[in-house]
């Protein structure tokens, strides 16, 4: 779609993005929506949604503030970036994005850490060896989950505000980029699709038992979720990718095209599955996030800097939600 075709969607589709008074779209409003102008319009209207939330927009214009040159040595005490070890497709090694973004961000004076788990421990086993790593530390740190990370990160925050299983207030902020948070549909159609079942079978995959709960885990109805929680004393982001069907490599399209008639996705999960609630929410335009990490490393850095700044100064984050908080900057994406 070209610059005058957003335009025209835009203008004809105005007053549902009024009607929503600065709310995000929720997933059956988004789903009505896709039914009606398709998956690619509706997913343009939920950017437009979220630059149309006033605390969103500001979030997003403070954070394209941030001076990616900025020292590091402004603050006498760096807080941490512990990044969880995790995959967002089956392909793709355990682990890989944090040497990425680690790297990346160490080479700007930041500290980074990897926030080891493991690819053959279920979602619980990932989520107490969380929650107890956060626990031993009481550094102030910055948490960031990507792809499986994210579920299980959430349901360390389950545990810690229904058991208080876990300490997690040296978490100053969580960070979540491209992961799901509430179960994934991709993996609710895959379980009941009759081909998996018959390659399951064939495959004597149940026998690899990891595997079956971690399926079992990541549905969007599974047990343990019974309402998502985040963790009420930390800044809670999302970065969250923004994609046309133009924008998902060849070789996830059939993914993308199963979750289609569910509205906007990234091929792997829902994008409003990926939204920490409540939380701040800076979009992605364009950059699926499936097998690679290299092309958010600027908007990676200015998340953390934002992020550090906010926490570091004690700023308290309501001066996002008033109307002349910030000197505004034109947030356009390159469509």
């Amino acid at each position: 779609m070209d610059h005058d075709v957003l335009g025209l969607i835009k203008f004809k589709n105005r007053d549902l993005i009024r009607d929503l008074a600065g709310e995000i779209p929720s997933d059956e409003l988004l789903k009505q929506w896709t039914s009606q102008l398709g998956c690619d319009q509706a997913t343009f209207l939920l950017y437009e949604a979220i630059l149309n939330s006033l605390e969103q927009k500001n979030f997003i214009d403070f954070v394209y503030h941030q001076k990616l040159d900025q020292a590091r040595s402004v603050f006498k005490n760096p807080i941490e970036i512990w990044i969880i070890s995790s995959s967002n497709e089956s392909l793709i090694p355990w682990g890989a994005h944090v040497d990425v973004l680690k790297s990346y961000v160490s080479e700007q004076g930041f500290q980074a850490f990897e926030l080891v788990t493991f690819s053959d421990n279920n979602l619980m086993q990932n989520a107490r060896l969380i929650g107890e790593t956060i626990q031993a530390s009481h550094t102030k740190k910055i948490i960031v989950s990507f792809g499986r990370g994210s579920l299980e990160m959430s349901l360390a925050a389950k545990l810690n505000e229904k058991n208080k299983f876990f300490d997690l207030h040296s978490v100053g902020a969580w960070i979540n980029i491209a992961g799901s948070v509430s179960g994934s549909e991709l993996v609710d159609k895959t379980l009941t699709s009759p081909f998996f079942k018959l390659h399951a079978k064939i495959k004597s995959f149940w026998k690899r038992e990891y595997l079956h709960n971690l399926l079992m885990a990541s549905k969007t109805n599974a047990t343990w979720r019974s309402g998502f929680s985040s963790l009420k004393h930390a800044i809670s982001i999302s970065m969250l990718p923004i994609c046309f069907e133009k924008h998902i490599p060849v070789y996830y399209k059939n993914s993308f095209q199963r979750l289609r008639s569910l509205g906007p996705n990234d091929s792997q999960n829902l994008t409003t599955d990926q939204i920490i609630r409540p939380g701040f929410i800076y979009p992605l335009w364009g950059k699926p996030l499936i097998d690679e990490v290299d092309i958010i490393k600027q908007d990676f850095l200015r998340v953390i800097i934002a992020t550090e700044n906010l926490l570091n100064q004690r700023q308290s984050v309501d001066f996002l939600r008033e109307p002349e908080s910030l000197t505004h900057v034109q947030t356009r994406a390159e469509y």
